[in-house]
C-alpha cells in the first residue's frame, strides 16, 4: 500500500514539475512576441505580405489617436473567424492598454477582401507612442498559420 502511494506521489510531482516547464516556455515565449513589437515605424514595412491579406484605411501608421479609437480596413475572408479577428492597442512599453474585436461589415466567407470596423477604449497614460495589432484570427493555436499586421500610433 505505502509503494502505491509512493508512486502515486512520485507521479504527481514528475506532472507538477512538466507542467511547469511546460508553463515556463510559454511565458517566455510570449514575454518574447511583445519584446518583438517593436515601437516604431519599421514595424509596418514588413515584407508586404500583409498588404495581401489586410489594409488598414483607419488610423494610418503615426497616426495620432484618442479613445475611444475606430479601425477600419479590409481583410481577405481567410483574416476572419466567425466574421471576427483580434485587436490589441500596445504602449510604447509594449503593455496592452486596449483590445477588442473587429468584425465584418457584410458578408466575410469569400477569398476577397471584405471591410471591417472596430472599436477599443483605451487609457495610455503617460505614453506618447504605441502599437496598433491586428491579429489573423487563428483558432488552430498552430503557430505557423498566425500573422499580424502592426501600425504604429501616437497618442495625445
Amino acid at each position: 500500500m505505502k509503494s502505491k502511494i509512493l508512486i502515486f506521489l512520485v507521479v504527481i510531482e514528475v506532472s507538477i514539475i512538466v507542467i511547469g516547464g511546460i508553463l515556463g516556455v510559454l511565458m517566455v515565449n510570449i514575454k518574447e512576441q511583445i519584446e518583438n513589437i517593436q515601437c516604431s515605424a519599421d514595424c509596418c514595412d514588413g515584407d508586404g505580405e500583409e498588404e495581401e491579406n489586410i489594409r488598414i484605411t483607419s488610423p494610418q501608421p503615426n497616426d495620432i489617436v484618442t479613445s475611444p479609437l475606430v479601425i477600419t480596413g479590409e481583410a481577405r475572408g481567410t483574416w476572419y473567424f466567425e466574421g471576427e479577428f483580434p485587436v490589441d492597442l500596445y504602449d510604447k512599453d509594449c503593455i496592452k492598454i486596449g483590445e477588442g474585436y473587429a468584425s465584418a461589415q457584410e458578408f466575410w466567407m469569400v477569398p476577397d477582401f471584405v471591410s471591417f470596423q472596430a472599436t477599443i477604449e483605451f487609457d495610455p497614460g503617460d505614453s506618447t507612442t504605441g502599437m496598433l495589432v491586428l491579429g489573423k484570427h487563428n483558432p488552430t493555436g498552430c503557430v505557423q498559420f498566425d500573422d499580424n499586421l502592426l501600425v504604429p500610433v501616437g497618442f495625445e
